[in-house]
């Protein structure tokens, strides 16, 4: 990329062939991107300032602070994209999907075997990620005859 913005492409290529060569586009070579508007960098100053005195806020808060805070109307896409150019992102909890705990329980599957249906049955939970949020997912399970007997 230097070399062709550079112009100093070896003899007897053009910058339409170096660019095919390198399948990129020509309109990439020339492109210069703009600087913010000075109203984006107020806003910037203003998101900065209040982030550091709470850096819970994601898009939809600082979005609602800055409203009062200018007396205008802001859209939220315009907030979201200064914050995601700035680093900036709410702190919130993960889901805690799993816990751990500090007793131990032994395996009783090892000692004994299922030697006849509905002696032994045995269920598994799973949490399962879906559009609307998060779903737990449970099986349970004859080990005789490894038929799933409920979902």
């Amino acid at each position: 990329m230097q070399i062709l913005k550079n112009k100093n492409l070896p003899k007897g290529i053009t910058i339409r062939k170096a660019a095919k060569l390198l399948k990129i586009s020509r309109s990439t070579l020339y492109y210069k991107p703009r600087k913010e508007s000075s109203c984006n960098q107020e806003l910037m100053e203003l998101i900065e300032k209040s982030y550091l005195k709470d850096p819970t806020m994601g898009f939809r808060r600082m979005k609602a602070r800055l409203e009062r805070l200018t007396g205008k109307r802001i859209n939220h896409k315009r907030v979201r994209r200064l914050m995601r150019k700035m680093g900036l992102k709410g702190i919130f909890p993960s889901p805690r999907t799993t816990k751990t705990t500090k007793t131990h329980y032994n395996n009783l599957l090892k000692t004994t075997s299922a030697s006849y249906p509905n002696k032994i049955w045995c269920a598994d939970i799973t949490y399962i990620r879906t559009k609307g949020g998060f779903a737990y997912g449970v099986a349970i399970m004859n080990l005789y005859s490894r038929k799933v007997l409920s979902f």
